[in-house]
């Protein structure tokens, strides 16, 4: 399950673009304000077997799902070229990033103890993304570059990236004590301390077990559209 739901889609004016660098992406590396992506099982009823690599792709400026362009253990994919924007600069120390997920790629159970939530942020102080997924040990760590793991072909998997302004940020970092998140990698320049110190906290290992199990907000992307974030604990 995810752990954001898109509640509704407010259709405004699209905005011609998005100005800063760190964004959503679509399969052609523009940038996009949201996307939603549906990994296609590897097998079908009635069907021989697929790759488990194929996907379906939805976007702010599509009409419609549309079969993906690539396979999404390629870069040229949506979420791969989504993650190439941290595989590219997470040595530069510029932006945040974190990384979690309750079975990270360097175990191979699940952790019980923390949230059942798998996602990525990449940002800095003008915008950037939340990508939330249900790939257990995805993605890998940014020196190893990008990948998807072999155990993530078999059954059908999703993924939602939302773009957001630096201050829905704040707002997000909120609706991480809630989810106490396994988290495996990630960076918090000092330069943010002030404003996230409670994903400061979070990324050094600790946990808040005196906030509420569950928590709902509703956020704002880059460009206008609405969804609604739900939170819950382990």
């Amino acid at each position: 399950m995810l752990g954001v739901y898109l509640l509704s889609v407010t259709y405004l004016q699209i905005l011609p673009g998005i100005v800063a660098d760190i964004s959503c992406r679509n399969e052609a590396g523009n940038a996009v304000d949201w996307f939603v992506l549906y990994k296609l099982p590897k097998y079908n009823i009635n069907e021989s077997a697929g790759s488990g690599l194929n996907y379906l792709y939805l976007d702010s400026m599509s009409e419609g799902w549309q079969p993906g362009r690539s396979l999404i253990n390629m870069t040229e994919s949506a979420v791969g070229r989504v993650l190439e924007q941290l595989y590219r600069t997470y040595r530069t120390n510029s932006a945040v990033y974190m990384m979690y997920n309750d079975a990270p790629p360097s175990m191979k159970n699940y952790t019980t103890k923390l949230g059942h939530s798998k996602g990525i942020l990449l940002f800095d102080k003008s915008q950037g993304f939340w990508l939330i997924h249900s790939v257990p040990r995805f993605p890998p760590f940014p020196e190893d570059g990008y990948g998807y793991p072999s155990t993530g072909q078999l059954y059908g998997q999703s993924a939602i990236c939302v773009t957001y302004k630096y201050q829905q940020f704040k707002e997000i970092a909120i609706q991480m004590f809630s989810y106490n998140p396994n988290v495996y990698n990630c960076s918090i320049p000092e330069e943010y301390w002030d404003d996230l110190w409670g994903l400061q906290k979070i990324c050094l290992g600790s946990h808040f077990p005196w906030v509420e199990p569950t928590h709902l907000i509703t956020l704002e992307s880059a460009n206008g559209d609405t969804f609604l974030s739900f939170a819950k604990s382990n």
